[in-house]
């Protein structure tokens, strides 16, 4: 199982990190892997 899922937004020009059960972790800057932006409660993927 894999911990985190993780997609390009090309929208914004980051990377969206979300755990296994799909609820989104926050964003991280496409160069450095550093989180950009914080984790927005509610927002959720199907995995």
């Amino acid at each position: 199982m894999v911990p985190f899922c993780y997609e390009w937004d090309c929208t914004h020009g980051d990377i969206e990190e979300c755990d296994s059960n799909g609820r989104h972790c926050g964003s991280l800057d496409g160069d450095t892997g550093g989180q950009t932006k914080p984790s927005v409660p509610g927002r959720k993927i199907k995995i």
